[in-house]
């Protein structure tokens, strides 16, 4: 899948994908990178705008949390799906 980017850079279910990955290694910053890298290819991505859109209140969150000096449980960390690439 690393190697899919070059070999298809036109495909932003590739980026997706990838992003999706390195979310569910709690990889913040590499899957927001692909998540935009999505979004550049098609800007209409509903998955990858509801997706950074998950991660960003997720962070928002846990830094509201750290600033009140809160004790109360982590939220769970959001959980993304693939996308498939059905070429007809």
């Amino acid at each position: 899948l690393e190697k899919l980017p070059t070999s298809c850079p036109e495909i932003p279910h590739i980026q997706h994908n990838l992003a999706v990955l390195h979310a569910n290694e709690q990889d913040w910053a590499t899957a927001i990178e692909y998540f935009q890298k999505s979004l550049i290819l098609d800007e209409r991505a509903r998955q990858s705008h509801e997706a950074l859109a998950r991660i960003h209140r997720f962070q928002a969150v846990l830094a509201y949390r750290e600033a009140l000096q809160s004790n109360s449980p982590e939220p769970a960390a959001p959980s993304f799906d693939l996308q498939s690439s059905r070429i007809k």
